[in-house]
């Protein structure tokens, strides 16, 4: 298997090593692939240099920026984390205006499963190791490399769009998780954001006190029509408020 597909299967070490091996050989490698693996990793600090060095060599690719900014992120190196997704977005990386929004905002609030008439455990759609919503099985195979983190998933169903929709396996009929001391991060992060969040949740989000700086007028305005599109009105007021003192 090349080193491509171990990426997208999620077997970053093997990566790792095949990468490792072609270097000793005196082979051609691919940086971008090594920083993407040693991030994965959480070998933050060894991505950050590496994707340093290729920011230096090009500057216009969307992708390469939001890496960056993503191990920013990760070493809580904020304003540099900021300030990188900003001119990733501007250089054509969507994603980053996920990364942007995520960062103005912290969830508050606690998981009241028992209430919940719709648990997010259920009825879940879910992105593949590649970003792409599953809808086959050999998207859900390579999700399954990781089977620490999805090995409780089950299908249940379909969408209209073919996507398939899942439930998870530890959760009895009264909403209580069986693993819960053990669950896998994708659990303990959910809602993530925004996007993420059902209207029945009672976890809700907040403007963080310390708001980060905008250096791109354009990106505030997409940010700020995202607010007003899904209702946070005075979440949106606030933030133009603390922008203009």
């Amino acid at each position: 298997m090349n080193i491509n597909n171990l990426i997208i299967s999620g077997k970053y070490k093997e990566a790792l090593e095949e990468i490792n091996s072609k270097k000793e050989k005196g082979e051609a490698t691919n940086y971008f692939q090594e920083a993407l693996v040693l991030y994965h990793l959480k070998e933050y600090e060894k991505a950050e240099n590496i994707y340093e060095e290729l920011y230096k060599n090009s500057q216009d690719s969307g992708d390469l920026i939001n890496s960056l900014a993503l191990v920013y992120k990760a070493l809580n190196k904020t304003d540099k984390a900021f300030l990188f997704f900003q001119l990733a977005f501007e250089k054509g990386s969507n994603q980053s205006i996920y990364e942007i929004l995520n960062m103005l905002f912290e969830r508050k609030g606690i998981c009241d499963y028992l209430n919940c008439k719709n648990s997010c455990c259920n009825n879940v759609i879910l992105k593949g190791v590649a970003g792409k919503i599953i809808k086959d099985i050999f998207s859900f195979e390579r999700l399954m490399a990781n089977p620490n983190q999805n090995h409780g998933w089950q299908k249940v169903s379909e969408n209209k769009k073919g996507e398939w929709i899942f439930a998870c396996k530890h959760v009895d009929d009264k909403n209580v998780c069986k693993i819960y001391d053990s669950r896998p991060q994708i659990c303990r992060d959910y809602p993530s954001g925004i996007f993420s969040l059902k209207p029945e949740c009672s976890y809700y989000f907040e403007l963080i006190e310390n708001l980060p700086k905008f250096e791109s007028k354009s990106t505030l305005a997409v940010v700020l029509d995202i607010l007003e599109a899904f209702g946070y009105q005075k979440e949106k007021q606030k933030l133009e408020s603390n922008l203009k003192q």
